[in-house]
């Protein structure tokens, strides 16, 4: 079967940073593949065109720019909060805003996000709110494993049936 819209497709992939390094970013557990629906905007569009009409056993090699992937780095998302925000029940978590920590934060609608801690100043803390992938090229490469049809349930509810991915 090959992978069009309202697939489940399962992959192993490495994915690597499109520089000098060639970092290794993230990859695949050995079985413990990656399960999408296809054609549900799960992955980035430059991935789906590339695995579009793919088999299993098919190798990929997927290149996108950073325009392509998760977008530049931008300032805007780069904010200042004062310090007292992360107080909490009376105390000041200081590990939360050491540099390089990752912090939960609430959007206006309720949603979480996640930032970056970049600097603490005496009395702010400055976060980034880029993906952590915003300006990089990246490089996938990869395997498809297996190729299905998507259960009216599976379509309904948006999730894979007993999808490696659960957690």
């Amino acid at each position: 079967m090959k992978i069009t819209t309202n697939t489940v497709v399962t992959i192993a992939y490495k994915l690597y940073a499109q520089d000098e390094e060639r970092e290794l970013i993230e990859e695949t557990e050995e079985g413990m593949p990656f399960e999408f629906l296809f054609g549900h905007e799960e992955v980035l569009p430059g991935v789906e065109k590339a695995l579009e009409n793919l088999e299993p056993g098919a190798k990929f090699e997927i290149s996108l720019t950073s325009e392509e992937a998760f977008g530049p780095e931008l300032e805007d998302y780069y904010h200042e909060f004062p310090i007292a925000d992360f107080i909490v029940d009376g105390e000041l978590d200081e590990e939360v805003l050491e540099e390089d920590s990752i912090v939960p934060m609430e959007d206006e609608e309720g949603n979480i996000i996640y930032g970056v801690v970049v600097e603490r100043k005496l009395n702010t803390v400055i976060i980034d709110f880029n993906h952590p992938l915003a300006g990089e090229d990246i490089c996938y490469e990869g395997e498809v494993v297996g190729v299905r049809a998507a259960t009216a349930e599976e379509l309904a509810s948006g999730d894979v049936e007993g999808s490696f991915n659960d957690n």
